[in-house]
């Protein structure tokens, strides 16, 4: 078999939204819910999207662009994601209103391999939707939502690693959780307390949050007694163990006589947060999350401001002072329902938000802008010695630290195989690698290359794809006919015949010969007739497949 592989993608980095900070991150068909990052930085986002067959998935963004999760053994959700968690060991969770084949709404778990129903079958098999999922720092995972119990009250599912089944979180004495109406969200603390709030109320109509403490006991009157007018969305807590609460209440009585706040519980008492400098929001309060590394609460959903005539989202951060919008030329043209962060520091929004095109997409916000590096050009090709030789090019290099090229024999498992300093040569720098440790019995072999940049975040380019040539190859050199010759380097491991046809654009044969080819490298020169400026295209049968070239003259 003759044949030549080689395969070229250009590719750059992703668009800014502003100048001030602000990046957008994808082009999605639908509003997206949930956002996640892991804590090796991974991103992930699902929601009201779908993919080309109509399924709603978990994407994945790899610094360049956003992929399926699972590729071909995707999630395939048949409804909407509505929450994403982790755990320390790299397992991925998504909940929402899919169901399984049993029409029964279930934890999906992305094992690194696989997508599965988490319990199998001991599987949550809830009722109805899933709203809010989160785990705790041993690998117990809490479900929250619509679903609920055998008397129609919506309870806490919780998922026991150790005994590897669902589980009600109840009293010691077995009384369940009982709402009366949904649960919006859920998280656990270090002490392994569990917190759960949404739009269940008390008898005298007061919304409250309810904590489960690890010796087995709901605490079902609210927190130290505070209470809310109208359902709450999200709770987060920060590492000094103040808790905070957004959602729908007001501080009036109404939402006309007054404004959504973000509540804080420091450890004694319950207050607005900012007192006289607080947020003061027109409108509902989605999500919040606490950003360590600022030592700010952030906060965003169905709010707005208005400037010159013009009402627009934006994003709110509580810098321990006061309440600003972050990033201040930034107007959002849609509601936010999600906001996460990663390790270094990078605040993460999605929602209802669209780019340009109309797409709806994840805004990240850097605090210090480090544009990527662009990079384009990327080859890679197997020669006549059983080597991979790649290259790339380089632009944009002065917030890089580093590349790796990494290796994959099924384009989800990546092993690094080499890492380059930076030469940053001014305009454009050009990388060159040789493998030659991959595994010799594959035949299909992926290849990225992984930027590190000096805010310690990676991007990665596009998978360039190698189908191996192990026994043959043939080059056209160069390729194009020149006064009526065409030169072939053919590669062969053994002494044979081949037969060589060249056809016209439209299809008829032109010329046809064999060929005896001997073990090792052949240079051919084929001698044509006289044939008009055009394209062609030749075949070249060396034994049971034919392999075809384009050919110019």
């Amino acid at each position: 078999m003759f044949r030549l592989v080689v395969v070229i993608f250009v590719f750059c980095s992703f668009s800014s939204y502003s100048q001030n900070n602000w990046f957008e991150l994808g082009n999605f068909n639908g509003g997206i819910k949930a956002i996640y990052t892991d804590r090796l930085g991974n991103l992930y986002a699902a929601g009201y999207f779908t993919n080309d067959s109509g399924y709603y998935f978990v994407a994945k963004w790899d610094g360049i662009k956003w992929f399926e999760l699972g590729g071909i053994n995707s999630l395939a959700a048949n409804s909407l994601i509505l929450s994403i968690t982790g755990d320390n060991l790299g397992n991925i969770y998504a909940a929402g209103n899919f169901t399984n084949s049993s029409r029964k709404n279930y934890v999906a778990q992305w094992n690194g391999k696989n997508w599965l129903e988490l319990g199998g079958t001991n599987s949550m098999s809830a009722d109805w939707n899933i709203k809010s999922i989160c785990s705790d720092s041993i690998g117990n995972l809490f479900a929250v939502g619509g679903f609920s119990n055998g008397n129609g009250k919506p309870y806490v599912a919780k998922w026991n690693k150790a005994s590897n089944k669902w589980v009600v979180l109840k009293k010691n004495s077995g009384i369940d959780f009982n709402a009366n109406n949904t649960i919006n969200t859920i998280i656990t603390d270090n002490t392994g307390s569990v917190f759960a709030s949404g739009s269940f109320n008390d008898s005298g109509g007061n919304y409250s949050i309810s904590k489960w403490n690890n010796l087995g006991t709901w605490d079902l009157n609210g927190v130290s007694g505070w209470t809310a007018n109208a359902p709450i969305n999200q709770i987060c807590k920060d590492k000094s163990g103040n808790t905070y609460v957004c959602g729908r209440f007001t501080n009036g009585l109404d939402s006309v006589n007054g404004k959504f706040y973000v509540a804080i519980w420091n450890g004694k008492n319950w207050n607005e947060l900012g007192g006289i400098n607080a947020l003061a929001a027109n409108a509902s309060i989605n999500s919040i999350y606490y950003d360590e590394h600022s030592h700010s609460l952030i906060a965003a959903g169905d709010f707005t401001k208005k400037t010159d005539s013009t009402t627009y989202n934006y994003v709110a951060k509580w810098d321990g002072a006061k309440w600003s919008q972050l990033g201040d030329s930034v107007r959002l043209n849609g509601v936010v329902e999600t906001i996460c962060g990663d390790s270094v520091g990078n605040i993460y929004v999605s929602g209802w938000i669209k780019n340009s095109s109309g797409k709806y997409y994840v805004g990240i916000y850097r605090s210090n802008i480090v544009l990527p590096v662009k990079l384009s050009s990327f080859i890679a090709v197997e020669n006549e010695r059983n080597q991979i030789f790649g290259s790339f090019q380089a632009t944009n290099e002065f917030n890089v630290l580093s590349y790796t090229i990494e290796r994959s024999y099924d384009s989800n498992h990546f092993e690094p195989i080499s890492t380059f300093s930076v030469k940053n040569e001014g305009e454009m720098s050009k990388y060159l690698f040789v493998d030659n440790s991959f595994d010799n019995s594959t035949n299909v072999i992926y290849y990225r290359v992984a930027s590190l940049h000096s805010n310690y975040i990676i991007h990665y380019t596009s998978l360039v794809k190698v189908v191996r040539n192990k026994i043959e190859s043939c080059q056209i050199v160069p390729n194009c006919i020149t006064n009526n010759n065409l030169r072939l380097r053919i590669f062969s491991n053994t002494n044979k015949y081949a037969s060589v046809a060249i056809f016209n654009e439209n299809g008829k044969l032109i010329f046809n010969k064999r060929l005896t080819v001997s073990s090792g490298i052949n240079f051919i020169n084929i001698v044509l007739p006289n044939i008009s400026v055009g394209s062609y295209f030749l075949t070249l049968d060396g034994t049971n497949k034919i392999s075809r070239f384009n050919i110019l003259k």
